[in-house]
């Protein structure tokens, strides 16, 4: 089915032509006006316009190589089945309007042609035929309304209108109230034209947002291996319809590393232009939701969503108030051909009572029936709430084409195998007896086949020896590792120590920040959390000393954990990411009981929180918070707490104490001071001013909650610990007597 929405960012590409033996256009006005028009518009810096002034007949489709357009807009003069570029001496060069058609029936990009010419309704139809719609007038143009016309249409389309032909109604409205000429929008001459503009039903003006789906910060395939059935039940179940009833839910669940993720990243790539927006949102817990919406609402410019960085520069963003913002916005009556897609939720409250992150994560679906959303977990109890897909594993024939892609020892062509020169000298029944061999002993899982072919293809090591490696692995390790139950038989544990190994044996540091990942949240790690947190760590640690004392060096030691795809670079952030069942691995092996790793990570963390004298403190506290809740909880877990008790640890407890308090977590604000209370008392005594400033925190805690009895216990005891210690001049004397003071007047 034909598409009229708009792909974002928008190209525009503009062909101009004003030949000297022709009467004289008023091109640079038109084409000033446009830039000024869309220039002010809220959508500005998603218009690129491309200019081709004077075009020669030539230039055509060496422009259209070259930026790929939408939209194709020329202006200039026409004839009845002509239109006139200039040759190299500027001299009218005729253009068939049927050959210029055919021409731009190969351009996969383009949805819409403009012709601001004079009878370019003649022949008009041609171009809509090939590319799906064309604007055209009726007889002659004259140049005001042609300039009038274009500026009325971008505008339209940088201020958020809805659809191209929901733009060209205004634009013509507009032309008609001061103008002479008769423009037309063609479409495409298909059975199925006229379903699509059920697809243009009308949306509160300024609430929808034309924008193709945002993948960055995801891991994207450079190879997705098709799932026909999936995918076409999920197409079934969610696109939208012109009589479309109550909101549609659809999950698809399974193993960690099943693919889910590239299922969802598929449809929405797929079908990307029959949404009017699609939602990415991280559903691994509470914050990332809130994150994920607040994200997307600075992007649309929602209403009710700080849309500028100027105004966030005065308050702390927040993220509640956002969120909420979002999805009042996709509850909205008429705005009901949205996708969410909710990645990743594996921690709900009803299904992870004993997780103290875990949520209810339904409580951030629109209130509205309407809409759809895409689901992904690894929670089997969620497959009740609507239609759903256990996504498995791969057929054979599906793992030996990813297999053969990430490996590169042998290709994948029109969905047959061919052994390349590379094993050569292995008998071709031999060769597909081992790929066999090692695709079962990995069990078809598709985020295994990956590692291990990436593994292959950098170390040219053949399907037989790579199967010897993994299992003298797992002979090995079956009697030491900790096996996690959702993965049968070992094999992504085995599969991921080979490439640990081997970048261990390479690059100790990249080696030892794979195991300190574990006690770190999974995604977001950058240089400047290293580069803040070293300061706080003992000097033993040489090697985390060695990450953050260089860039350089820091990126050469991702760039190792890169190349066997054991982490995600997201260069939009300049950041990395692990996969969730990679970081799991790393939990429960190479992580497991260094209790040396979990003392550095929570000093990282806890050092590297900002002070509030720091600009924009608070978006950095948003960006440390998973990584401080990952550390707490690991923390928690623990069956002797006391192991962490050393001055370092207690710093960061009332660090992030602090942390907490800032984002209004004040329970967990709570739990901190008093852990570092604890640590304090216990080496510094009662009357130590490190034990005094943690006592005068709580009481400001304790005000903010309004526990006022609290708070006076708190502010008496530091203020009398500090009269003793500093006397009543001194700076921090007075700030908890004014605390005090401005808790009785609350009082």
């Amino acid at each position: 089915m034909q598409d009229y929405m708009p792909q974002w960012p928008l190209k525009i590409l503009i062909l101009s032509s004003d030949p000297r033996n022709a009467d004289r256009l008023r091109l640079a006005q038109e084409h000033r006006d446009l830039q000024n028009a869309i220039r002010g518009t809220r959508f500005a810096s998603s218009l690129n316009v491309f200019n081709g002034l004077s075009c020669q007949y030539s230039d055509i489709t060496a422009a259209l190589d070259r930026f790929d357009p939408h939209i194709l807009h020329f202006s200039g003069h026409g004839g009845e089945d002509v239109l006139y570029f200039e040759d190299v001496q500027g001299i009218t060069k005729p253009v068939k309007k049927q050959a210029l058609a055919n021409v731009l029936r190969h351009q996969k990009e383009l949805q819409l042609v403009i012709l601001n010419t004079c009878f370019s309704l003649d022949q008009g139809q041609a171009f809509a035929d090939a590319v799906g719609l064309a604007i055209v007038s009726e007889g002659s143009i004259l140049d005001q309304d042609a300039i009038d016309f274009s500026r009325e249409f971008y505008t339209a389309l940088g201020y958020g209108q809805r659809s191209y032909i929901e733009a060209f109604e205004r634009a013509k409205s507009a032309l008609e109230m001061t103008g002479e000429t008769k423009v037309h929008l063609l479409r495409r001459d298909t059975p199925d034209a006229q379903d699509v503009s059920a697809y243009s039903s009308s949306v509160p003006d300024g609430h929808w947002f034309p924008r193709a789906v945002q993948l960055t910060g995801l891991s994207v395939t450079g190879h997705f291996v098709d799932r026909d059935p999936e995918m076409e039940a999920i197409e079934r179940h969610l696109l939208p319809k012109k009589t479309q009833i109550g909101r549609k839910i659809y999950i698809l669940y399974g193993l960690g590393g099943i693919g889910k993720t590239q299922l969802a990243i598929a449809h929405a790539r797929k079908h990307q232009h029959a949404y009017s927006a699609i939602l990415w949102v991280n559903g691994n817990s509470r914050d990332t939701v809130l994150q994920s919406l607040s994200a997307f609402g600075r992007r649309a410019g929602v209403d009710g969503v700080l849309e500028s960085t100027a105004h966030a520069a005065q308050q702390p963003l927040d993220m509640e108030v956002e969120a909420a913002a979002v999805l009042r916005w996709l509850a909205l009556e008429g705005n009901h051909r949205w996708l969410m897609i909710f990645d990743n939720v594996d921690r709900d409250v009803q299904s992870s009572e004993e997780d103290t992150q875990a949520f209810k994560f339904t409580s951030f679906l629109p209130p509205a029936d309407h809409g759809s959303v895409l689901i992904t977990t690894r929670l089997h109890s969620l497959r009740g709430m609507g239609q759903s897909t256990e996504v498995g594993i791969f057929k054979l024939d599906q793992a030996q084409e990813l297999l053969s892609y990430h490996s590169g020892l042998h290709s994948s062509s029109h969905g047959k195998i061919s052994i390349t020169s590379e094993a050569e000298n292995t008998s071709p029944v031999t060769y597909f007896a081992d790929m066999t061999k090692l695709i079962q002993r990995l069990g078809c899982l598709p985020l295994a086949l990956v590692q291990a072919g990436i593994y292959m293809y950098q170390t040219k090591t053949g399907c037989s020896k790579y199967l010897d490696l993994y299992k003298a692995s797992w002979t090995q390790l079956t009697a030491e590792t900790p096996r996690l139950q959702d993965y049968e038989n070992g094999s992504i544990q085995t599969t991921w120590m080979i490439s640990y190994e081997h970048v261990r044996q390479s690059n100790r540091v990249a080696g030892k920040l794979l195991q300190l990942w574990g006690y770190l949240d999974r995604q977001d790690i950058w240089y400047e959390l290293f580069l803040r947190g070293r300061k706080g760590c003992p000097e033993e640690f040489d090697w985390l000393q060695k990450l953050a004392g260089s860039e350089i060096v820091f990126k050469r030691v991702m760039k190792s954990l890169l190349d066997y795809s054991l982490i995600e670079s997201h260069g939009d952030r300049e950041s990395y990411s692990v996969h969730p069942v990679v970081h799991d691995w790393c939990t429960e092996t190479i992580s497991h009981g260094q209790d040396d790793l979990m003392l550095a990570a929570l000093t990282i963390v806890g050092t590297a929180a900002p002070g509030h004298a720091e600009a924009e403190y608070w978006l950095l506290e948003q960006r440390l918070l998973p990584h401080v809740d990952r550390c707490i909880q690991q923390i928690n877990d623990l069956e002797e707490p006391h192991r962490l008790e050393s001055a370092e640890a207690v710093d960061a407890f009332g660090n992030l104490g602090l942390l907490y308090k800032d984002q209004s977590k004040h329970a967990e604000a709570e739990k901190m001071y008093q852990r570092a209370l604890n640590g304090y008392e216990k080496a510094w005594g009662s009357d130590h001013t490190s034990t005094l400033g943690t006592v005068n925190n709580l009481g400001v805690l304790y005000t903010d909650q309004g526990k006022h009895a609290e708070a006076e216990k708190m502010y008496r005891r530091a203020l009398d610990g500090y009269m003793n210690a500093r006397g009543s001049n001194h700076l921090n004397t007075r700030l908890i007597a004014r605390n005090l003071a401005l808790l009785r007047e609350r009082k």
